[in-house]
Order: structure tokens, then C-alpha cells, then sequence
């Protein structure tokens, strides 16, 4: 039997949390925002020397995201025990 698909999202959404949340704090040195549209497109560059606990948060938000999604799928998988024929 295979794994339920539900499950497997959810796997693959921990996963992508948790690398994440690794290149965030080990890789990234800056955030560009952009919003508006057309001529009165705005852009804001955040760095790390200026704004750490930006880069704190969105690390461990990330962090608790991939955690949550691999736990949820490990409780399905084991627990509730969904599968496909």
C-alpha cells in the first residue's frame, strides 16, 4: 500500500519549511519587497544588520511550519493510518 496523497503534500510542505527555514538563517543577507502596480511600484530592501529580528521570525516561523507539517503527516501516515490501495 502507498501512502495517502494528503500525507505525502504534507511531507514534502514540512520539508520545504524546514529548508527554509536553513537557508534563512545561514544564506539570505536581504529581503526585497515589492508592491503597487504600473508607475507607483514601490521596493524596500531589508538587510540583515538592520532588521535581525526580520530574519529571526521568518526563520522560526518557518522552522514551526515544517515542523507542524512533518508531524502532521507522520500522525496520519502511523497514526490515523491513511493509505492508497
Amino acid at each position: 500500500m502507498r501512502p495517502h496523497k494528503l500525507t505525502m503534500m504534507l511531507g514534502i510542505l514540512g520539508i520545504i519549511g524546514l529548508v527554509v527555514a536553513y537557508e534563512t538563517t545561514t544564506r539570505f543577507q536581504q529581503f526585497t519587497l515589492f508592491w503597487g502596480a504600473g508607475s507607483s511600484q514601490h521596493r524596500v530592501v531589508y538587510t540583515r544588520a538592520e532588521h535581525p529580528e526580520l530574519f529571526t521570525i521568518s526563520a522560526v516561523s518557518s522552522f514551526v511550519v515544517g515542523l507542524l507539517a512533518l508531524g502532521g503527516a507522520l500522525y496520519m501516515h502511523f497514526g490515523l493510518r491513511l493509505r492508497r490501495r
